[in-house]
């Protein structure tokens, strides 16, 4: 996994295959079959851990600040992960997987979970005002999709953007942040 993650920091995911990853490690592209069967599978694992990377990120946020700081170290943080891992990044975001629902499959990631424990807390302590239409789960979604957007855009389109991104990154933030709470 680790020469896998090498190639894909290096070269991108379009280098990545099952005959790069022999060479590197010195194993012969019939012996590396033996442990994965496909270069999906490699894809599989590195995108697997890179969202429990993005996981722990997220769990370092003290719990005990108030959710509206928490969500906005939560948006920070997720930003911050995808500047440091751009490779892996766009790979577990840009992967298809027919076999899985991709909704479902962000959905049942442990990041998206402390997302919307995050929310889920902020509507208990009422902090966050769930309206018709617009509870806990279009709540979660709008501000995963809104991070989501920026991280990508900063990672293509932006890339070449400096600081006042950043700057500009948490101003939207606060006021996707001022639109959950309550007036």
């Amino acid at each position: 996994m680790s020469a896998a993650e090498e190639i894909l920091c290096e070269k991108g995911p379009e280098a990545l295959s099952m005959r790069e990853l022999a060479s590197r490690i010195e194993y012969s592209p019939a012996a590396l079959y033996e442990y994965f069967g496909s270069k999906e599978e490699i894809v599989t694992a590195l995108c697997e851990k890179t969202l429990i990377g993005l996981a722990e990120t997220l769990s370092e946020i003290p719990p005990q600040l108030p959710p509206a700081e928490r969500l906005l170290r939560a948006g920070l943080a997720y930003l911050g992960f995808a500047r440091t891992f751009p490779q892996q990044y766009l790979l577990t975001f840009s992967s298809s997987r027919s076999e899985q629902d991709p909704l479902r499959f962000v959905e049942a990631s442990r990041a998206y979970s402390l997302l919307r424990q995050i929310i889920a807390d902020g509507i208990d302590q009422g902090a966050f005002l769930p309206r018709p239409e617009y509870g806990l789960g279009e709540m979660t979604y709008h501000c995963w999709a809104v991070v989501h957007g920026m991280a990508m855009l900063r990672l293509t389109l932006l890339s070449s953007e400096g600081q006042d991104l950043e700057d500009l990154h948490e101003r939207v933030l606060r006021g996707l942040i001022t639109g959950l709470q309550r007036p």
